[in-house]
């Protein structure tokens, strides 16, 4: 069984999206009973049956009045266990594999939906970890665990303008900069979730690569542990297999030609390259 707050982190996430929205219309927040129409409204859709909606925005409006100006997406030690108890009181519930499984898929889809038009990456990314969960004989539990982290893995890019996420042409330099962001935007939305570190960690860190050249904290291979070094594999696979506005897809052959590559350059984890080959040869 799975045991992390729900509440925790429909929280964090309904609030990266009211903060998104915020941004897209140039304003730093919004105010009173905005806040909490808005906060209703997404924590609506991303309901499930243990959540109370009504106490749920509530405790939204508390959040961004507690950051109106946006510290807590910001600064990395802006939110914390404690200043997150102020908000909403502590309540881990437990999930089976099966539950875990709809919350990783509803929320797939919202990010999915909020990055851009035709976006299913994050849904693809879940589907593809619970097909490498298989192929290692991983228990359920550990499993669905882990599509859940593939499902969150981009949350932090709700948090990128829709326009820089949308762009069809070549990033610049420093375009590219501030997509990187969005892994330590994941970071800072999926850290305060109680009972949440290994999935979090799973997710924020599918950037970093082993020899410490990634990103956001430049860790090194034996500071990751199997699920971030795989989860990493995965993300860079079904980039590159699947159409985007600026590209075509490439060939399961293409794609493990270039983890191949990254492997040989000690960026990524050679004998999880190879099965991820092994794993989704299959399946194309």
């Amino acid at each position: 069984m799975t045991a992390f707050d729900l509440k925790d982190l429909i929280l964090m996430v309904s609030c990266a999206c009211v903060r998104a929205d915020a941004r897209e219309k140039g304003t730093t927040g919004y105010a009173g009973a905005e806040i909490e129409k808005r906060a209703f409204l997404i924590a609506s859709r991303l309901a499930l049956p243990t959540c109370g909606l009504q106490p749920l925005a509530v405790y939204v409006g508390r959040f961004l009045a507690a950051y109106p100006d946006g510290v807590g997406f910001e600064h990395e030690n802006a939110i914390n266990e404690d200043s997150l108890n102020r908000i909403c009181p502590e309540k881990e519930d437990t999930f089976r594999p099966q539950e875990v499984e709809h919350i990783a898929s509803v929320f797939a889809r919202l990010i999915d939906y909020r990055i851009g038009e035709n976006v299913h990456h994050s849904e693809r990314i879940a589907a593809r970890c619970g097909a490498m969960a298989r192929y290692y004989h991983w228990d359920p539990d550990h499993g669905e665990q882990f599509v859940l982290a593939g499902a969150l893995h981009d949350v932090g890019k709700i948090l990128i303008s829709h326009a820089l996420m949308d762009k069809p042409r070549s990033l610049s330099s420093n375009e590219y900069s501030i997509i990187k962001k969005h892994a330590y935007y994941s970071s800072a939305i999926l850290r305060p979730v109680r009972g949440f570190d290994t999935v979090a960690a799973w997710a924020y860190r599918h950037h970093e690569k082993i020899d410490g050249s990634g990103y956001p904290y430049g860790l090194t291979g034996d500071q990751l542990s199997l699920e971030e070094r795989l989860l990493a594999c995965v993300d860079i696979y079904e980039a590159l297999t699947e159409s985007r506005s600026y590209k075509d897809p490439l060939s399961h052959e293409e794609a493990v030609s270039i983890l191949r590559q990254l492997a040989q350059e000690g960026r990524i984890d050679g004998k999880l390259a190879e099965d991820v080959d092994r794993c989704f040869a299959v399946q194309e």
